[in-house]
């Protein structure tokens, strides 16, 4: 089913607020897990000394080394040995 299609299906189900709210918390949850198990993925792949790219327009072409990986982000140095933390969803193994 694609999206035009649910929504043109909700549109048509006259739904109530309680009902909009309940489908909202499920889409949000949804959402919440999806990109939990994206970062899950990613950290498996990571490690200290892993070299990783930024998914971020001010970071374009920049890469940089893991200095940590905690439970949602991560600590990156650049060349110039600034460090920043970025979640784990931002960042592209090398």
């Amino acid at each position: 089913m694609t999206y035009s299609q649910i929504v043109s299906q909700i549109n048509k189900a006259n739904l109530s607020t309680a009902e909009l709210s309940k489908l909202n918390s499920f889409v949000v949850d949804t959402i919440k897990l999806k990109r939990k198990m994206d970062g899950a993925v990613i950290k498996q792949q990571l490690s200290k000394g892993s070299v990783v790219m930024v998914d971020h327009p001010s970071h374009k072409n920049s890469t940089f080394t893991i200095d940590s990986v905690r439970r949602t982000k991560a600590t990156i140095v650049d060349s110039q040995g600034r460090r920043m933390n970025a979640p784990l969803s931002m960042l592209i193994p090398m």
